[in-house]
């Protein structure tokens, strides 16, 4: 079995091997093909996929190439009493299975997810392991594309938060601006959280979370394969011979 996290920009497909996350493919949506191509090729030695995919173009896709071989573990496949939110048809099914995983990993103590990518969010799984809900927020590289793109006369920077304040040249007021207001953001929600449950485990993932490792005054843990620890922790019987 292997797994495989379909998110806003990548494709990542990964395999868990004595006890380790071995990465086996991390490519952009633009070479679909190519990743297709692969796992058809590992479909013929009897390889089977367990997937989340927030694009439905690629999920269909999939699903008409990989046929048999692949199954997607959606928000309703979770019992309903384990997602509280208003609209679980518009709910990312990596955000529950990013907090499933940390779950999973938190002895069942209540978690604070962080995932860090193309868009951030910030979302909270009680004790119970019912998700609670939170925040969709740009990511930092959504940030700077935007800022960029329509001033696109200012310097590109590092991804620091100066020490100096208030910023005394344009460099640091760019970084206190992308950075700062980053870091800013997620503290923000974070604490907010806290202030209704201090105990709760805060996780980072994400391929920029390295940007939010060292928020001061927050204790953190850091996995990058919260989604693939959320698939799999699910109880694979009901997805390997579910299909014709």
């Amino acid at each position: 079995m292997m797994f495989i996290d379909i998110g806003n920009s990548y494709i990542k497909v990964a395999e868990y091997d004595q006890g380790a996350w071995d990465l086996k493919l991390r490519v952009p949506h633009s070479q679909l093909d190519e990743a297709v191509h692969w796992m058809t090729m590992l479909t013929k030695t009897g390889t089977r996929f367990l997937a989340s995919s927030v694009v439905q173009a690629i999920t269909d896709n999939l699903n008409r190439d990989l046929g048999k071989h692949i199954q997607f573990v959606r928000v309703a496949d979770f019992p309903e009493k384990r997602i509280n939110y208003s609209t679980p048809q518009t709910l990312g099914s990596d955000r529950v299975l990013a907090c499933q995983g940390a779950y999973s990993l938190s002895n069942g103590k209540s978690v604070i997810v962080v995932d860090a990518g193309t868009a951030t969010t910030i979302d909270y799984m009680d004790q119970h392991g019912v998700f609670q809900g939170g925040v969709i927020a740009p990511g930092i590289s959504s940030m700077e594309a935007g800022l960029f793109q329509h001033a696109p006369e200012l310097p590109k920077v590092d991804r620091i938060r100066p020490a100096i304040w208030p910023p005394k040249s344009t460099k640091e007021a760019l970084q206190w601006g992308l950075t700062g207001s980053y870091q800013s953001l997620v503290r923000d929600h974070i604490q907010r959280f806290l202030n209704d449950d201090h105990t709760a485990v805060i996780w980072f993932s994400g391929g920029d979370a390295e940007v939010l490792m060292n928020l001061g005054g927050i204790k953190s843990k850091y996995h990058p394969n919260l989604v693939f620890e959320g698939l799999r922790s699910v109880d694979l019987s009901r997805f390997i011979e579910s299909k014709p």
